[in-house]
């Protein structure tokens, strides 16, 4: 069974983890790549992170006199707000899965616990979040899709909690699993791809922070920066060196000269840049390095 949830009332709010990413403006989008603010850190807290999975938990407040943010929490959720609702989110780094467990009461049991398959299936640049959310005890699907201002239904306060999480991680350039596939902020990544024999991985903008994805080859990798079907975000390729950059750009473009390396010099605080190339006509994405 299926329901879709579009950008809620509740998710509009959530809104506030990723303000920073909001400022990521179209035309200085190919080189700005956002670093984690102190306050969005903060909502999330990291239980564990080693080689084989990451931990994650975060809380929506229990309805207070004061607690407005919870009312409404009340008001599109299914259940009543009485005590705090927490989250722990699991990425398992090796099977490549996403799994919420959350205290909320359970259908079946006495218990207050339920279980969630998440995956993800999109996070555009502007960090708007496109995800399923299976719980395991009822089988019911809910979806999420940020980027869409439609009106909702009822639902789990739990799903609010996992989206979250995910905000949090986009936030503080935490490893993703995305499409089944792992994806790593480059800031906490290049220096070991460095040292690998991959020279080309797949590079995607989400939530305004350059993300890195599975190793390609020099085909692949310019097969992707002018591929029409890849949106913005996504039609971008990241090689361990400049001169691998160039490359790719330049068999991109037919083998003529690209441009570049370019890098936008109107920085803003909080941001990172990173030089890149283009195709020799400006078609398609970027090359970064």
């Amino acid at each position: 069974m299926k329901k879709t949830l579009n950008k809620s009332i509740i998710a509009s709010l959530l809104a506030f983890v990723m303000t920073f990413s909001l400022a990521f403006q179209a035309h200085a989008q190919e080189t700005r790549v956002s670093n984690f603010s102190s306050e969005s850190q903060s909502d999330i807290t990291i239980l564990i992170d080693n080689e084989e999975k990451m931990v994650v938990s975060a809380t929506i407040p229990a309805i207070t006199p004061n607690n407005s943010f919870a009312k409404i929490n009340a008001l599109t959720s299914e259940y009543d707000v009485t005590t705090d609702i927490t989250g722990t989110m699991t990425i398992d780094k090796n099977v490549k899965s996403m799994t919420l467990v959350t205290n909320e009461k359970s259908e079946i049991s006495s218990a207050n616990q339920r279980t969630y398959d998440v995956n993800i299936h999109e996070i555009n640049s502007l960090g708007d979040i496109h995800a399923t959310f299976t719980d395991l005890e009822t089988n019911q699907t809910y979806t999420i899709e940020q980027d869409k201002f439609q009106a909702s239904f009822a639902i789990q306060l739990g799903i609010i909690v996992g989206e979250k999480v995910i905000a949090g991680l986009l936030a503080i350039g935490a490893i993703l699993i995305v499409t089944n596939e792992t994806w790593a902020s480059v800031i906490e990544i290049r220096e070991t791809l460095r040292q690998k024999n991959h020279e080309y991985y797949q590079a995607n903008i989400m939530g305004g922070q350059l993300y890195v994805g599975p190793a390609i080859d020099l085909a692949s990798a310019s097969a992707r920066l002018i591929n029409p079907m890849f949106s913005a975000a996504a039609q971008n390729v990241w090689s361990t060196t400049r001169l691998g950059a160039e490359r790719v750009a330049r068999t991109a473009g037919g083998g003529v000269t690209p441009v570049g390396p370019e890098l936008n010099v109107d920085k803003i605080p909080g941001f990172y840049y990173y030089a890149h190339y283009h195709t020799w006509n400006r078609v398609g994405g970027h090359s970064f390095f």
